[in-house]
This record gives C-alpha cells, structure tokens and sequence, in this order.
C-alpha cells in the first residue's frame, strides 16, 4: 500500500475514534497498514496521540487532545497534496 493510502486510512481511523468508534478504527489501522497495524497502533500511542486501557475483557482506545490537533495537520497536509 502507498504511504498516501496509509496516510488517508490512518486520518480515517483517528476520525473514527473521534467519535468513540473503536472497532472502525482498529479496521482502518489494519487497512491502512497491513499485519504490522499494531505497530502503528502501539506508535500513536507512544506519541501520546491516543489513549489505551483494559478494562479486563478487552482494550479500549480514545484520541487525546494532542492526536485531535495531530489528525486535523495531517488531514490538512494531506489535502493540500492531492
């Protein structure tokens, strides 16, 4: 997959948080990065873009200020290069 194509699903995902939607955006991190989307995944939250906790059952993610600022850049750049 092309790094726009990435770019394009990982702005898809972290939209998709915005609203609380975690398994849409687990699908378009997978989407956008293949087997290794848990990287990504472990990467953004690293970068303290999202926010991960287990609540013993299973993991739940949420954008951080920081990732929304993060997301609206990206989503800007991305659109000023097509």
């Amino acid at each position: 997959m092309s790094q726009p194509d990435a770019r394009k699903h990982l702005i898809e995902a972290m939209c998709h948080l915005t609203f609380g939607d975690d398994r849409k955006f687990c699908d378009h991190l997978w989407l956008g990065y293949g087997d290794v989307w848990r990287d990504a995944l472990i990467d953004l939250a690293r970068r303290q873009l999202i926010t991960v906790k287990f609540d013993g059952h299973e993991e739940q993610f949420a954008i951080t200020p920081r990732g929304r600022a993060w997301t609206q850049q990206l989503a800007t750049a991305v659109h000023s290069a097509a």
